[in-house]
């Protein structure tokens, strides 16, 4: 199950988050305006562990990690008025997942994270910079 959280702003404005997994830790980096912006960072950090986890096919945590990314991130990923299709994605993977595809459902979470991540520093472009690596 997901752990830790904490959220440093520091004073060039950068958001730094950590999230950690059993032994296994991620760092988030947006920069900011104000400290608003602590889920995105927070998700950048699932993300990355979720991708970690893949890599090592450890799928279990891949699931938890994505799953934990999404929840931080909530909806302020999106415009108001756009239609969002990632629901549908969701629902699949978590198919994929009890049917026993489960890499592929890992896959398509982590995936549907990096996408509602990029949306978010697209719809909050005046107040985040640029998503860093």
């Amino acid at each position: 199950m997901p752990e830790s959280r904490s959220a440093v702003a520091t004073t060039e404005h950068v958001l730094t988050v950590e999230r950690t997994l059993g032994d296994h830790a991620a760092t988030g980096k947006v920069t900011v305006l104000d400290g608003s912006h602590a889920p995105v960072a927070g998700a950048v950090a699932w993300h990355t562990l979720a991708l970690a986890a893949l890599a090592d096919d450890r799928l279990d945590d891949a699931i938890a990690c994505a799953e934990a990314g999404l929840d931080e991130l909530g909806t302020r990923y999106r415009a108001r008025r756009v239609k969002d299709s990632s629901k549908m994605k969701i629902a699949a993977a978590r198919l994929q997942i009890e049917d026993g595809a489960r890499k592929d459902g890992a896959t398509v979470l982590t995936n549907v994270l990096d996408e509602r991540i990029d949306a978010y520093f697209q719809v909050h472009r005046d107040a985040v910079g640029p998503r860093q690596p």
